[in-house]
Order: C-alpha cells, then structure tokens, then sequence
C-alpha cells in the first residue's frame, strides 16, 4: 500500500522491506505492469503496481506476518496456493511472454472468502503505450 506522500515504486521499495527484509533503492526497481481488480462486492477498482529489481538488493530475505520466502523453480510455483489470478499473468511474466510494461484487469465475484477466487472477467496485455 502507497502512503500519503510516496510515488508507487517509493511504496513498493519500503513494502519490499517490511515484508521480506530485503532493502533495494527505488532506482532498482522496474515497472513492469499494472493489475486492475475489479470486484462485485466493492465500488472501488484496485490497483497494484507489480515491479521486478534490475539488480542486486540488501539483506536476506526473512519470514514475517505478510509472507514465507521460498525460493522454488518457475515449474514449481504454487498457483493453486496463490492469489486465483496469479496463474493468467505470473507464469507468462517470469517466461519473458508477457509484454513489459502490461496490464491485467480483472473481475471477481467478490473481495472475501470462496467468492474472491472467482473470476468473471479478465484480460492481460500489453499496457498501451503512454500519450
């Protein structure tokens, strides 16, 4: 989550760190695409901004209340463990299929429970290029 006053890649930076323990300067980070979520049982879109580092980064990484790190093959990740719409963009993202930077927007029946693995609506593509 973006605090009042930081750009997305300062929150993601300082995110990164309180939940992995791994530090990294804002200038590591690249914007690699956009997820829009849209869900029936709120009014509000979400947005997440998704960045990868471009080299090197601080510390180990450590568990805490957000997150377990393991580190695994791309073969092995655990889609079936993760957010439901992780398996449309994350496997095509890592393989290098996936357009930098893309978007992915998409819909669910609802933000808790049974309801949030259920997908209505998506799509994921190239983001159009800025004006």
């Amino acid at each position: 989550r973006v605090e009042a006053g930081e750009t997305p890649v300062e929150g993601a930076a300082r995110e990164l760190c309180e939940e992995s323990g791994l530090e990294v300067g804002p200038d590591q980070l690249r914007l690699c695409g956009r997820l829009l979520y849209e869900y029936d049982s709120r009014p509000k879109v979400m947005e997440v901004h998704v960045f990868d580092i471009r080299e090197g980064w601080q510390g180990q990484p450590v568990e805490t209340e957000e997150m377990r790190p393991v580190w695994m093959p791309e073969a092995s990740l655990p889609l079936a463990d993760m957010w439901a719409d992780d398996e449309y963009w994350l496997p095509q993202y890592l393989a290098g299929d996936l357009t930098i930077p893309f978007i992915g927007r998409f819909r669910f029946k609802g933000h808790e429970g049974e309801d949030s693995k259920v997908i209505l609506d998506y799509s994921v593509g190239a983001a159009p290029a800025a004006t």
